[in-house]
Formats: structure tokens, C-alpha cells, sequence
């Protein structure tokens, strides 16, 4: 536990558990709420102070567990602290006007007991004690036969990591009498289970109706192919010839909106935590591709219920009529149903080109690929997509080709960037005019140069050439029409860094915070296991 601050605590080494298995990060108190950030950057989990209902505290096998009860959102479990955390929790979350209650976990192994749909998270407990909770959100297919409710989880789509078992499906046996699921008319207990259940389901989501949009032979650069991509309410689907996606909305940390140097394309690139998986292949980021020239009008076939719920969470940004480039409608759309932030590139521009590029073409391991100097981060692209934030790196080092002459003469340098994990990230073959220009952005950045003096000095050992005013770039439509919001920057930045951070607030746009989904505990039937992980 380490105070941040002022009033802030935070623990480290904590796990979220989540569609996919667990993640490690660090967990912050502050008197605003609970946030929840994944070590070496990604998912974000953050529970405002009006937003909780109720917190818990269990002894599981891998240490203790803090729950928390959201309202009509998901169920936050986070295990990995220790017993004697329990103190500086309950200290830490006073300002918050919550407490925590001890709750005893069944270890008695037995498979009947009570089971109660709250919010969208299905409870299944035995002699009132919980024994563990299902996220329906997660759950792929809903069957009935006979006296028994299947629930299936899709294998596919989400990462399972190293594991070798993981729970596919799992059968619940109803009772004609079952408490809490009596029959309503002439509808048996095991139908009313299976509709509550299936109603908070993508199942129950896709058969509600069609889908809200469908976007048809849309073109994916990574996983590669042709998609039609269907968004409904809480996920969407990537249609292939040969393969198929599933990716619910909770699991899109971000969108980035990439123009492309010198050529008609746009990427709309879609960050996943957990990744979605096409055998032993991880997919960290969906990558989308679009013409700058291909214009597109949608009408969204939603209810004003959900319209408003939407708006609600991502700010009302979403509209039931849109038009315009294609690139700019998807992102929009996509944004609005996913509650998720957009980010475009901010001030940096190449000197290749007529000046209005993004983008430093460069090699990483065996493949071309451009990369991106973000306000925040950088991104590469695009074999493998990688994301590289400004938080985790340790420092950077700009690489001249040979020495002496040879130095002077060459025509590209290399740079090579280290995080704070170890891991070393080298990008080849970039063009000597652009050294200058990175070389001011990453001293905005604060970002530590480690050969300072001699990248100072230019990719011959000279004076590095001065800059010239920004231009602005072609995905300003959106920025004009309010369309992305300003990032805030971080506050030690000098004089020189705040003004360059003032541009890109204007330059760099994002919409809310991502959305969490669930609930927790109570009554009525029995069950059968299938195939499955401990309950967490």
C-alpha cells in the first residue's frame, strides 16, 4: 500500500478478475472512487463514489478479494491482498461513505443450492452463502431441455492465455418448484429461469431484433480479410468467409482514428483487452481500414430507450441519423454503442511528403510499417499493431547509421525505445529529415532521451533543424464539428512543453470513459456443473 498524494491510497499487485481470466494492475482510492489500472498500460476500470452499492470482502485461494457492487453495472472483483490489508482498506474507503462487510464464501463443495438473477450477473449460492457469480454479459448461448438451462461460453473470441481448462458451459437442473422462479401462468420455473437469464445475454441481445447497423464488406488489415461488421446493443460481430468474431463493447479499451501518409486511406484501429483469438493468434487490435473518399449514410434502428441510455454514458454523442466519410460515420457509431474514447494524432507531422502526414514510415523486425507519434503514446502498424504509452517507457534512444562519415552520409537512424518492463521495442530505416521534428516532440513529451547531447546535435552531429509551423490535418471535419473531445495533458510539464500540450489539446480528441458492466448475491435453485475453472 503506498499514499499518493493527498488523500489517495493505492495497492499494488492487484488482480481484476474478467472474461478471459485475471489482470494484474494497481488499484486507487480516492475520495472520488475506486480506479483500477492494468501494469504496463491497457484496461482501465474506474467506480465513481455514486456508483457503488455495496463492498465485500472474502478469503479466496489466491488471498483475499474485494467485490464491488455496482449499480445495474458489472461485479468488480479484485483478489491478491493480504489479510492484514483489510484495515488500510476499510480506513481508505471511510471518505467514500461505504463500508466494507466480511462475506464468508460455500467451500462445501456441494452442487444444489439458490440461485438469483441481480442486475446482469446470475448468483448461484449454497446455505446463503455465495459460492460464485456468472457475468451473463459473458455468456455466448442459452439452451432449455427438459428440466435443465444450459449457458455456453464462447471459446474463440476472448484470450485464455497459458490455461489449458477453461469453462465452456454449465447446466443448471430447475425444480417445478423452484423459489424465486415459480411458474408465471402457464410458464414453468425452468422457462422463467431461462428467460431472465437469456434477456441479459448476447444471445438474448441478438435475438431481441437485428442488428442496430450492419457496415457490409468492410476491409480488416489485422485479423486479415473482408468483414461485414454487425454492432448491436452491447457487442458486435466481424462476419468473415472463413472466420468469425465476436467482441463485446466493455472489452474495446480505445479508438484511434489513423490517416494514412500519401495514400486514400484512413484506419480506424480498435484496442481489445481482453484480445479477441483466431486459434494460437492473439489480436490485441483491430485494424479497419477505409477510402478518405468513400462517403456513407447510416439510420440507426435503435429504441429511444436505448438511445438515451447511450448518450447517457458516452456523453450524447451518439446520433440515430449520420453521414459523411465513412471512416468518420464507423468511428462515431462505434464510439457512441462501445461508450468508448476516440484519439486522433495531435501536432506531431512528418517531413516526408507535403507536411500534412502523421506517420514516420520505418521497419520493425521484418516488416514496413508506419508509426505514430500520438500525444500519448505511440502507435505502430501495423504487423503487429503495437501500442507504446508514454507512461510505460523508460526512455528512448535515437541511433545513427555507422559512425563518422558514415554517419553523416547515411540517409535513415534508427530508434530504439525501452519500457519500464524490459522489453525493447527497435524501429528501422527512418528518414534522416524527420530526426529534428521527433527530437522536439519527444523533448515535449518529457519523455528521457538517453544519448541527450549527442541526438541533440542531429543524425550528422550538427545542429538539428529547426522546425516550422504545424499544419493542420485532414480529419479536422471532426474536430470542427465537435466530434472528439480535448485530452487533458500531464501538469509537470515545463513552459515549453504546456504550450506544445495546449495544441494538442486541441489536436488530440477523446470521448468518455469506457463502460463497465454487472451486480452481486441471492435466492433459488438447483444446479449441475459442467466443465469448469474455480469459481471466482
Amino acid at each position: 500500500m503506498a499514499a499518493d498524494g493527498g488523500a489517495a491510497v493505492q495497492f499494488g499487485n492487484v488482480l481484476l478478475g474478467q472474461r478471459g481470466g485475471t489482470s494484474q494492475g494497481r488499484l486507487k482510492i480516492t475520495p472520488s472512487g475506486l480506479t483500477w489500472r492494468r501494469d504496463g498500460g491497457g484496461k482501465t476500470v474506474e467506480v465513481p463514489q455514486s456508483d457503488i452499492q455495496g463492498l465485500y470482502w472474502s478469503k479466496t485461494a489466491q488471498g483475499c478479494q474485494l467485490s464491488v457492487q455496482r449499480n445495474q453495472e458489472r461485479l468488480v472483483q479484485l483478489t491478491g491482498f493480504r489479510e492484514k490489508d483489510l484495515a488500510s482498506l476499510r480506513e481508505a474507503i471511510a471518505p467514500l461513505g461505504h463500508s466494507i462487510e466480511e462475506q464468508e464464501l460455500a467451500v462445501s463443495g456441494r452442487n444444489w443450492g439458490a440461485a438469483a438473477v441481480q442486475g446482469s450477473t446470475l448468483v448461484f449460492s449454497v446455505g446463503s452463502k455465495p459460492a460464485f457469480c456468472v457475468p451473463l454479459k459473458d455468456v455466448g448461448g442459452v439452451q432449455q431441455a427438459a428440466q435443465e438451462v444450459m449457458l455456453e461460453f464462447p471459446m474463440d473470441d476472448a484470450a485464455t492465455g497459458e490455461r489449458e481448462d477453461a469453462l465452456v458451459e454449465m447446466s443448471f437442473y430447475v425444480p417445478k418448484e423452484a423459489e424465486g422462479f415459480a411458474g408465471e401462468g402457464e410458464d414453468p420455473s425452468v422457462k422463467v429461469f431461462y428467460d431472465r437469464v437469456l434477456e441479459h445475454t448476447e444471445a438474448g441481445a441478438a435475438a431481441a431484433g437485428d442488428a442496430i447497423v450492419t457496415f457490409d464488406g468492410v476491409a480488416v488489415l489485422h485479423p486479415r480479410g473482408r468483414f461485414e461488421i454487425e454492432m448491436y446493443a452491447t457487442f458486435l460481430k466481424l462476419l468473415g468467409q472463413a472466420q468469425d468474431f465476436r467482441i463485446q463493447y466493455d472489452s474495446i479499451m480505445r479508438l484511434f482514428l489513423l490517416p494514412k501518409n500519401n495514400t486514400p486511406h484512413t484506419l480506424v484501429a480498435i484496442a481489445l483487452d481482453p484480445p479477441i483469438r483466431k486459434g494460437q493468434t492473439y489480436y490485441h487490435h483491430v485494424l479497419v481500414q477505409f477510402s478518405k473518399d468513400e462517403d456513407l449514410s447510416v439510420s440507426l434502428d435503435i429504441s429511444d430507450e436505448l438511445l438515451a441510455a447511450k448518450n447517457e454514458k458516452c456523453g450524447g454523442k451518439l446520433q440515430r441519423e449520420l453521414e459523411g466519410p465513412a471512416f468518420e460515420v464507423f468511428a462515431r457509431v462505434l464510439r457512441g454503442l462501445a461508450a468508448t474514447k476516440l484519439t486522433k494524432p495531435g501536432t506531431f507531422r512528418c517531413m516526408d511528403g507535403d507536411g500534412e502526414g502523421h506517420a514516420l514510415r520505418c521497419s520493425y523486425k521484418a516488416d514496413d510499417g508506419y508509426l505514430y507519434p500520438l500525444e500519448r503514446a505511440f502507435f505502430y502498424v501495423h504487423k503487429p499493431p503495437t501500442l507504446l504509452v508514454h507512461d510505460e517507457i523508460e526512455s528512448i534512444e535515437f541511433m545513427r547509421q555507422g559512425g563518422g562519415v558514415l554517419a553523416a552520409s547515411a540517409k535513415t537512424f534508427d530508434l530504439l525505445i525501452r519500457m519500464r518492463n524490459n522489453s525493447d521495442f527497435l524501429f528501422r530505416g527512418i528518414q534522416k529529415s524527420e530526426w529534428a521534428n521527433l527530437f522536439e516532440f519527444i523533448q515535449a513529451k518529457r519523455l528521457r532521451v538517453e544519448n541527450l547531447d549527442e541526438a541533440a546535435g542531429g543524425p550528422g552531429g550538427g545542429r538539428a533543424l529547426d522546425l516550422g509551423d504545424d499544419i493542420d490535418n485532414g480529419v479536422a471535419r471532426m474536430e470542427a464539428d465537435g466530434e472528439l473531445d480535448s485530452e487533458e495533458d500531464d501538469e509537470d510539464f515545463d513552459e515549453r512543453a504546456a504550450a506544445a500540450a495546449a495544441d494538442a489539446e486541441e489536436a488530440e480528441e477523446e470521448a468518455e470513459d469506457e463502460e463497465d458492466d454487472e451486480e452481486s448475491p441471492g435466492p433459488g435453485v438447483h444446479h449441475i456443473w459442467g466443465p469448469s475453472r474455480q469459481p471466482g
